[in-house]
C-alpha cells in the first residue's frame, strides 16, 4: 500500500480554493451563453425561452440587430386552425429558419414587434423585428418593412 501526503501552506490552500472558485464562476458564465447561441437545434427546429423584455432585446442583439428597448407593439395573436395561402407562405418563411407554426394552430401567441435602429439603407420606412412567443418560447420571427421598398424576410439565418 502506498500512502502519499502533501503539505500545503495556508497561502497555497487559499490560492487553490480561489482558482477552483474562478473555474466554477467561468463555467457558470459560459453555460449561460448568449441568447442566439443558446438556441437548441434538434431536427432543424429551434427552441429558445424569451420570457422577459431584456431577454428579447438581448436575443435580437445577438442576432445582429439593435432595437429600441420598448416594443412598437405587443399583442396576442391567434394562429388560425386552418391556414390560408397567406399563412402557408408565412409558415414556409418560418420553416426556412427552423420554426413551424403548424404546431401552434388554433393557439394564441404573443406578438412583440421592435423597431430596428441599425438596419442598413436610407428608406424612410422603419424596419421591424417581430417575435412570436408561445408561453415565453420563441416560435417564429421575421423582419419586415412597409412602403415602396417593402419586404418580409426571416430574422435568423437557417
Amino acid at each position: 500500500m502506498v500512502i502519499m501526503t502533501a503539505k500545503l501552506s495556508r497561502p497555497k490552500l487559499i490560492g487553490i480554493v480561489c482558482a477552483a472558485a474562478a473555474v466554477i464562476v467561468l463555467i457558470i458564465l459560459f453555460s449561460g451563453r448568449n441568447a442566439a447561441r443558446s438556441i437548441e437545434e434538434t431536427g432543424g427546429r429551434r427552441s429558445l425561452k424569451l420570457t422577459t423584455p431584456e431577454s428579447r432585446v438581448a436575443f435580437l442583439a445577438e442576432a445582429g440587430y439593435t432595437v429600441d428597448q420598448n416594443p412598437v407593439r405587443t399583442q396576442e395573436v391567434r394562429i388560425p386552425a386552418e391556414f390560408n395561402e397567406v399563412y402557408e407562405t408565412y409558415n414556409r418563411l418560418q420553416q426556412a429558419q427552423g420554426f413551424d407554426l403548424s404546431k401552434y394552430r388554433d393557439k394564441t401567441v404573443l406578438q412583440v414587434v421592435y423597431r430596428v435602429t441599425d438596419y442598413p439603407g436610407d428608406s424612410q420606412e422603419p424596419v421591424l423585428a417581430t417575435l412570436l412567443l408561445y408561453r415565453g418560447k420563441l416560435v417564429g420571427a421575421d423582419l419586415s418593412r412597409g412602403g415602396a421598398d417593402s419586404f418580409l424576410r426571416p430574422l435568423l439565418e437557417a
